[in-house]
């Protein structure tokens, strides 16, 4: 299965760094880290499902600058 060229995936050694600032001054999970150091390096709005959705993530979002959008099933 191919994915659209839309779909980017970014390689783990573009993001580690900043994952690892984000979890030090963030308590988020790695994977939490990983979406924000993501959005970041793509300048693009973290999408989070309202399920999901929690003060951590929206707190390191905010602290980056990355926009942050939840949607709903």
């Amino acid at each position: 299965m191919a994915l659209p060229a839309r779909v980017e995936v970014l390689p783990q050694r573009l993001l580690a760094y900043r994952m690892a600032e984000i979890s030090h001054t963030q308590r988020v999970s790695t994977l939490g880290a990983e979406a924000v150091a993501a959005a970041e390096h793509l300048d693009a709005a973290l999408c989070v499902w309202n399920g999901d959705d929690g003060p951590a993530i929206r707190s390191a979002a905010a602290a980056s600058g990355a926009r942050y959008l939840t949607i709903a099933r």
